[in-house]
């Protein structure tokens, strides 16, 4: 499945930390951005995007029409959401949190390189490696420690991979921007319920057609036409997502499926064409580049998305 995102959680997360960075340091200390982040995107509509010219023609619509109420639904979070002492609630499952940018995310911190892309992880962690004795009986590296030789060989064909001659300023820029999109929230721990659920149910759906009508449906579109149909259901905590799930499978069942069943009719009916996908698609070629040269240098095939921040973790303790 392609990728499908709400445009609109960038420039919530935009507007709370412009908001936020303006209050007194003690009442910054009692906001949750996440949960500030959730209770304003639960109060805006959402705007669910599947290629690179919807997110913009999303992004400039929100900006040109949503500015304002973006803004006040945001000070009245930051009014509202406070922590309550009697109430602990354990967070979301890891399952509704994972995602490429989030295991980058962890893999930042990791490495401290806080504008780590995929592209640069197995440099950086040869380079870190070099530094770092490996744990007596590890078997990632043959030899227990990567010799400066080595390091140096790969990060000159890593420069040679790398390198983007004729690369203009203005594209530097774009490229930032949409890394930092990429990036938004994968620091938070919210998570829109829905997503997953019509994510399922549209692969359900799509699987009782022919196939090769159902080959010709692109998955995303029809989630993201789905998913703009519905009210949004963004939780912060497992009781919220428990509550929500609940809510979803009684009060919405029968307009998911009357909304997919539209959305899957809409998008056969569309003549296909080949456009662009959402811009973080090139993250997830980058993404895959590396896994494949952290397999090769680390001597692990079991590598993924989900474990390489455990592994990475493992490698450099010492």
């Amino acid at each position: 499945m392609g990728y499908c995102r709400n445009v609109i959680e960038e420039l919530v997360i935009e507007e709370v930390k412009s908001q936020i960075s303006k209050l007194a340091a003690a009442m910054r200390k009692q906001v949750s951005l996440s949960e500030a982040i959730a209770y304003s995107l639960n109060r805006l509509p959402p705007m669910y995007a599947t290629t690179q010219a919807g997110w913009s023609r999303q992004i400039k619509r929100a900006r040109g029409e949503l500015s304002s109420q973006i803004r006040n639904v945001v000070s009245h979070a930051l009014v509202s959401v406070r922590p309550d002492p009697l109430r602990v609630s354990e967070p979301l499952p890891e399952s509704e949190l994972e995602g490429h940018a989030r295991s980058l995310a962890r893999l930042q911190q990791i490495l401290d390189k806080p504008d780590l892309r995929w592209r640069d992880v197995p440099a950086t962690l040869l380079a870190a490696m070099s530094n770092v004795r490996m744990k007596p009986g590890t078997s990632t590296v043959a030899s227990g420690r990567m010799g400066a030789v080595d390091v140096k060989a790969y990060l000159q064909r890593s420069k040679v991979r790398t390198a983007k001659p004729g690369v203009n300023v203005s594209e530097t820029d774009l490229e930032a921007k949409e890394f930092a999109a990429y990036m938004a929230g994968a620091g938070f721990g919210y998570s829109n319920i829905l997503e997953k659920l019509v994510a399922s149910i549209a692969t359900r759906q799509l699987e009782r057609l022919n196939p090769e009508i159902a080959d010709s449906i692109p998955i995303e579109e029809v989630v993201a036409y789905t998913l703009n149909r519905l009210p949004t259901m963004y939780a912060t905590s497992d009781r919220g997502f428990k509550a929500l799930h609940m809510r979803a499978k009684i009060e919405l069942a029968n307009q998911i499926i009357s909304t997919m069943r539209q959305a899957i009719m809409k998008v056969s009916q569309t003549p296909y064409k080949s456009v662009p996908p959402l811009p973080f698609d090139k993250f997830n070629l980058e993404l895959n580049m590396a896994l494949a040269d952290l397999k090769q240098l680390l001597g692990r095939e079991d590598i993924t998305w989900r474990n390489v921040p455990d592994i990475v973790e493992s490698v450099l303790e010492t």
